[in-house]
């Protein structure tokens, strides 16, 4: 098993468990050491952006090729606001339709679109929380912009309490005028800032 680093050739290994891990653990350190992290790895030509361990792990006795592709910090953060705003572009519209759908007759198939709405809210936290970590890790100032990580806490604490109390009226006010509308305002200072 040949392994590369951003298509540089790093070690030639057999293939065991312990040997890989080994090599892995130190190989992985030094990337994040020297401010970079993992951007996909590359296994017999197939792009892995997760879960690429197990995966590994699940057929280290066939693989012959392993490269792992790095990304500086500040390539993640644009690759973060980039995903972020072509994931936006759909989720938006999802939201203010769903939240319509609150002030009607909440159905089986609103519930399911609500769970949707629900799990998409958490990757784009997750997503903000990420970039704000990688702001910090570069000990730059984090962007205004990114303050709308409490807006939508707040937000989703308040949606929260409106389910437990099945206000739905308030739900659909939540999604539409403080999570759709906070989003947008999100949306439309990283497209202003790629203009410039």
């Amino acid at each position: 098993m040949i392994f590369y680093v951003d298509g540089n050739k790093k070690a030639t290994l057999n293939p065991s468990i312990e040997e890989l891990d080994k090599w892995w653990r130190q190989e992985t350190a030094e990337i994040y050491s020297g401010d970079r992290l993992i951007h996909y790895v590359e296994v017999d030509g197939q792009k892995l952006y997760s879960s690429y361990e197990q995966f590994i792990v699940n057929n280290i006795n066939i693989i012959e090729k392993i490269d792992i592709n790095t990304i500086s910090l500040l390539e993640s953060i644009d690759d973060t606001e980039i995903s972020l705003n072509n994931y936006l572009v759909n989720f938006i519209p999802a939201v203010n339709e769903i939240s319509d759908s609150f002030y009607g007759d909440v159905n089986e198939e609103v519930w399911q679109k609500f769970s949707e709405v629900i799990q998409g809210l958490e990757w784009i936290m997750q997503a903000l929380q990420f970039e704000r970590t990688l702001y910090l890790r570069l000990g730059s100032s984090v962007p205004d912009y990114l303050s709308v990580v409490e807006i939508l806490e707040k937000a989703l604490g308040e949606l929260e309490q409106s389910m437990n109390n099945q206000d739905y009226v308030s739900v659909g006010d939540i999604l539409q005028y403080e999570l759709a509308q906070n989003l947008q305002r999100f949306q439309l200072r990283t497209a202003k800032r790629e203009q410039t």
